[in-house]
């Protein structure tokens, strides 16, 4: 499809009209297991940042002597992976624990050896058991809604596994294997394993615990044997709506914030949290007001008013014409479009931001998405998904 159909498809000409900046359009082909390279697919995250979008800023904008590059809503660690390949420095920020762990875990070189024998003695624990049963009961997260998704034999063995992890002195061969328990939520749960949200499927029987998390844990060393040796990446908890550290500085913020009334986060990953030992109640309040499942068009101002703030928040972190990208979408809410990333537009020029719009690109993508991410942001109930990914380049003026 050429740039003046997409434009015509989706009736944003005017909009684009009123930006008095270049665009473009682009078309990204992959399936989610070709861009699964390296670590990026350890841990299955819904409405994950494209690795070659990420990749193609870095290499477009990205100056070293400047100063690292930074993901300021890191998600499960895209940015970081990238930088980690192309050989740069990168800090992402996230308001999610585990987010912030599986985004470490992604960039960390361990010892394979020592994983390994981990490994072994994971599978000895797990044969022989604990006749600990008041440990075990207080491993198991305390959710009215736990005996729904999981079956009494999977929890039983889901905390067993918890209690192995938590005999691991090494901090960063525990988080692997956190990593890799929370990558195996989904697959020992009873819901779909192809849904965003959890739907049960009364089909699924109880599993094996042991041989998931431990095919996680060989999974994570595969990918971390695809990095270079040497990396300079890391995550940090770190709430958007806060400023930045006024001592850091760089030419490039990536970002790609949740959409909005697609995902929350604490949410989605409810259970996964759980396991593992954070608690999704602290951070839910403090998310982005993405709208998640509440259904109500006139809250999407609160979100555009969020994203404002979190992109303004980082303002004094940029260089004089270094760039903040943000890569967002529109959606749709009973069959009505909403226009966010407009609608962000016209929030940021009020906000007298000292970011100004360099350039609009709308991208293609190929529609692998969770189906249910994709039903929201369907124009209306036709037949396909077609999806718009907004990315703006923002460029710092001087102000």
């Amino acid at each position: 499809m050429t740039e003046t159909e997409w434009l015509c498809e989706y009736k944003i000409q005017a909009e684009l009209d009123s930006l008095f900046c270049p665009f473009e359009v682009w078309e990204i082909q992959g399936s989610n297991a070709s861009m699964g390279y390296a670590t990026h697919a350890i841990f299955r995250y819904f409405g994950k940042f494209p690795p070659p979008v990420a990749r193609r800023f870095i290499t477009d904008f990205h100056e070293p002597k400047i100063g690292p590059i930074i993901d300021t809503m890191a998600g499960s660690g895209t940015t970081l992976v990238e930088a980690a390949i192309l050989q740069r420095k990168a800090i992402g920020f996230d308001i999610n624990p585990l987010s912030v762990l599986i985004s470490n875990v992604k960039v960390n070189k361990v010892n394979r050896l020592v994983v390994e024998k981990y490994l072994d003695e994971y599978a000895t624990h797990m044969r022989k058991g604990t006749r600990k049963k008041k440990a075990i009961a207080a491993l198991i997260p305390a959710d009215r809604y736990l005996d729904h998704w999981f079956f009494p034999e999977v929890q039983k063995q889901l905390a067993l596994t918890r209690m192995f992890i938590d005999t691991i002195a090494d901090l960063e061969i525990k988080n692997v294997f956190i990593a890799a328990l929370a990558a195996s939520i989904r697959n020992c749960s009873r819901a779909s394993r192809n849904m965003g949200r959890m739907f049960l499927d009364p089909a699924i029987e109880p599993v094996e615990v042991c041989p998931i998390v431990t095919k996680r844990v060989s999974k994570i060393l595969k990918g971390l044997d695809e990095l270079p040796q040497n990396i300079d990446a890391k995550a940090i908890v770190h709430n958007s709506m806060e400023p930045l550290d006024q001592k850091l500085k760089t030419n490039l913020i990536i970002c790609h914030p949740p959409y909005f009334n697609v995902y929350k986060y604490s949410s989605i990953f409810k259970f996964e949290m759980l396991w593992t030992g954070f608690s999704p109640k602290l951070i839910r309040a403090k998310e982005l007001r993405e709208s998640f499942k509440i259904g109500k068009a006139e809250r999407v101002h609160l979100y555009v008013e969020d994203l404002v703030k979190a992109v303004n928040n980082s303002a004094d972190t940029v260089t004089i014409g270094g760039r903040f990208v943000l890569m967002m979408g529109d959606t749709t809410l009973r069959e009505e479009r909403i226009n966010t990333t407009s609608l962000f537009i016209k929030a940021l020029e009020a906000s007298e931001s000292i970011f100004e719009i360099e350039k609009f690109i709308i991208r293609v993508p190929k529609h692998t998405e969770a189906s249910y991410a994709a039903g929201q942001r369907r124009d209306g109930d036709q037949v396909g998904v077609k999806l718009q990914d907004h990315i703006l380049i923002l460029k710092r003026r001087r102000g």
